[in-house]
């Protein structure tokens, strides 16, 4: 029985050990030239990543001035990422980020002169044989920067226990706070920038007409536009009523043929029923549900947090559904992040090398969403709902499918975007 704690309490040691090894962390504060460097809060704002509110002005008028602080790595750091945010703002000289291992040092990285704040972010490989480090000037914070994308490629030993932030005399900057770490997640973390930060507002339903074989919805905080399909879908567009006109598609390349529906007026809702789907509008709240043939709810729009008011002849591109607990979603395109069911998850949705963003999520529920906003889209999924907000648009405007069968619902969404062409 001894033997048997001996060996767990060996392997209990021996994983916290390795684990606590694994990241590289800095030891200590920064020491150095502090009395040149000056602390200050808030003069580094880029729209792509968040940067920490403590930074450094480093004036290098009349000497050198730099700051440095102590790294620990670990022989399980195969690779480690940097990053900082910087801003050259004079000189000729030398102004950026050193390694040093000792008192020597082993690799330099020189911060450009921009006009706008700079992330820089340096990823280190070691080897046996030769390290190598890839230098990369304002990546994409949305996914891992591809190496062949580095702005230069640098072979050498590169190992070091020091960052030292240098301003050789007469260059004048801002840094950041450095940060280290074994993933490009660890370093750089994407700001949540031009997307809708509050709740959708309930909407009144004040009037409804059908006409040019739609249903116009007349509410309290704009116009609500639904279109049916034969195929077994449906389009949904809110906003002001001239807009909702005057939209053109970028993705929709040919017109789904539009199915006959009837509509109802009851106590509590607006039923429009075609013949493979029907949509009820909340009267009072404005919210839309989603239901098959037979009458089983599929999907509905988070009830008084859907959609937000118009504001003048616009509103803003982001709605918010609320999902079952037990259904899984899949979609949205190719990705690293090792994702495949996208409960619970975050994305940003933009184009990038070796990533592909599609807007169209497809749901074991039997229901699939295509939205159709060609600006930077957040998707977010948790306890609250899942919702999905653009940075430009001046409408809401997604299509939904039913469909039993997963080949279902991607004809629907073919049906308006073009068949897939297939390779021989």
């Amino acid at each position: 029985m001894k033997n048997i704690i001996l060996i767990i309490s060996f392997l209990f040691c021996t994983v916290s050990i390795v684990y606590a090894q694994k990241q590289p962390f800095l030891k200590d504060s920064w020491k150095g030239d502090m009395t040149s460097v000056k602390q200050e809060k808030g003069r580094l704002k880029t729209a792509s990543v968040a940067v920490p509110e403590i930074c450094w002005h480093l004036d290098a008028f009349s000497k050198k001035v730099s700051m440095y602080r102590n790294v620990q790595l670990n022989d399980v750091n195969r690779t480690v990422w940097c990053s900082f945010l910087a801003l050259k703002e004079k000189g000729n000289s030398r102004l950026g980020l050193s390694f040093e291992k000792g008192n020597s040092e082993k690799l330099f990285v020189a911060v450009k002169q921009t006009q706008e704040p700079q992330l820089v972010v340096v990823r280190i490989d070691f080897s046996e044989k030769a390290d190598k480090a890839y230098v990369f000037y304002s990546p994409t914070a949305a996914s891992v920067p591809d190496l062949e994308n580095a702005e230069y490629t640098l072979s050498g030993k590169f190992d070091f226990d020091r960052i030292r932030i240098i301003a050789e005399k007469g260059s004048k900057g801002i840094f950041s706070d450095v940060s280290l770490g074994e993933n490009y997640q660890d370093v750089v973390h994407p700001n949540v920038l031009q997307v809708v930060a509050k709740e959708g507002q309930p909407q009144t339903v004040l009037s409804w007409e059908k006409k040019q074989q739609a249903l116009w919805i007349h509410t309290s905080g704009g116009t609500l536009y639904l279109q049916p399909y034969n195929i077994g879908s449906v389009h949904v567009m809110f906003g002001s009523e001239n807009e909702i006109k005057e939209y053109k598609s970028f993705a929709v390349t040919q017109q789904a043929k539009v199915a006959e529906f009837k509509v109802e007026d009851t106590q509590e809702d607006i039923v429009l029923r075609s013949s493979r789907l029907v949509v009820t509008v909340n009267k009072n709240k404005g919210y839309i549900s989603l239901l098959d043939g037979s009458g089983k709810i599929l999907l509905k729009e988070f009830p008084e947090k859907a959609r937000m008011n118009m504001c003048g002849d616009s509103v803003n591109a982001y709605c918010k559904f609320q999902l079952r607990d037990e259904e899984a979603l899949y979609g949205l395109g190719q990705f690293r992040d090792n994702l495949m069911n996208l409960r619970n998850a975050k994305r940003e949705l933009v184009q990038f090398n070796t990533q592909a963003a599609v807007p169209v999520i497809y749901s074991t529920g039997g229901w699939g969403l295509f939205w159709d906003n060609p600006s930077r889209t957040i998707y977010t999924d948790n306890s609250t709902g899942m919702s999905l907000a653009s940075d430009y648009g001046k409408i809401v405007n997604y299509y939904l499918f039913v469909g039993d069968k997963m080949d279902n619902l991607v004809a629907a969404y073919r049906s308006l975007t073009g068949g897939a062409p297939m390779l021989l």
